[in-house]
């Protein structure tokens, strides 16, 4: 059966030693601030990031569904799906990671995303990672990882991509890349 967890407003005890946060459950709603001092792991299906989630220590903040299913970004539907605004709510100098390659079976831009509050943008999934037309992506640093589909980017302004095996397109990009992959074009 699927839980729900209500994130309200959470901090380690820095008297007990905890440095991350990790929860797991079918359904998360963060309705107040949440602050850690280094990681913040989210892995449920469903999400409502209502206010701030912050790893005060600028480390990673890694958003994924429980189990093995699509994210949509930019959009409120289709699989775990977050929003602009709700990518505005992680706040790290480190890496915001949206997606595992364990986890997610694919990652869909639906509309233009940019989170402003984090140092870097890493999306990962198992298959496809896809962004439709207009759906701009603006981040410092962006990382995009598949380990069995293919990345199709229509318009970002930089990126590091690495694949295992697929085909990456990159319609237009505004500035330095990095591309591998081991099989594929």
């Amino acid at each position: 059966a699927d839980r729900a967890v209500r994130a309200g407003h959470h901090a380690p005890d820095p008297d007990a030693g905890v440095d991350n946060i990790a929860l797991n459950a079918g359904a998360i709603n963060v309705t107040g601030t949440l602050k850690a001092p280094q990681n913040i792991t989210l892995r449920a299906n469903a999400m409502g990031i209502g206010n701030t989630v912050e790893s005060t220590g600028n480390a990673a903040i890694t958003v994924a569904p429980l189990s093995f299913t699509s994210m949509t970004l930019g959009s409120d539907s289709g699989g775990l799906a977050l929003t602009d605004t709700e990518l505005d709510r992680f706040r790290t100098g480190g890496a915001l990671r949206l997606g595992t390659t364990g986890t997610t079976s694919s990652i869909n831009i639906a509309g233009a995303i940019d989170p402003a509050n984090a140092g870097s943008l890493t999306l990962a999934a198992n298959g496809s990672i896809s962004q439709n037309g207009g759906a701009i992506i603006t981040a410092d640093r962006l990382r995009v990882q598949s380990a069995n589909g293919s990345i199709t980017l229509d318009e970002t302004a930089s990126a590091r991509l690495t694949l295992q095996a697929g085909d990456v397109k990159v319609g237009r990009l505004g500035g330095p890349a990095q591309i591998s992959t081991r099989q594929g074009d």
